[in-house]
């Protein structure tokens, strides 16, 4: 049975407002989303993404992953922790889990 809470990033992106998934935003904040996010009872988006923080000297910072939610006023935002999760797997679990708990289900 075809998961009918699923969206696809670019639904997502095409309805989020703001710069948040402008390419010149992923490329600075090195970010990548996850390929689905999950449609809550009350119509949000819950999705993960991935960010790594490079230092103009030293090295690279550990790539980690958020759980980020679009409202349905198009805005993106974090939920919990800032690179709560290790790997954007474990931020995808959480934001499914999210979405599925407001469905009642």
């Amino acid at each position: 049975m075809k998961n009918l809470n699923k969206v696809p990033i670019g639904e997502i992106k095409a309805a989020a407002k703001g710069h948040f998934f402008d390419a010149d935003t992923m490329r600075f904040f090195r970010s990548a989303p996850a390929a689905y996010g999950f449609r809550a009872a009350d119509g949000a988006i819950y999705f993960a993404t991935t960010e790594q923080f490079v230092p103009s000297r030293g090295k690279p910072f550990p790539r980690r992953a958020s759980v980020r939610v679009l409202d349905a006023a198009g805005n993106v935002s974090t939920v919990g922790d800032f690179q709560g999760y290790e790997t954007l797997r474990a931020a995808s679990l959480a934001a499914r889990a999210i979405a599925t708990a407001q469905r009642g289900a």
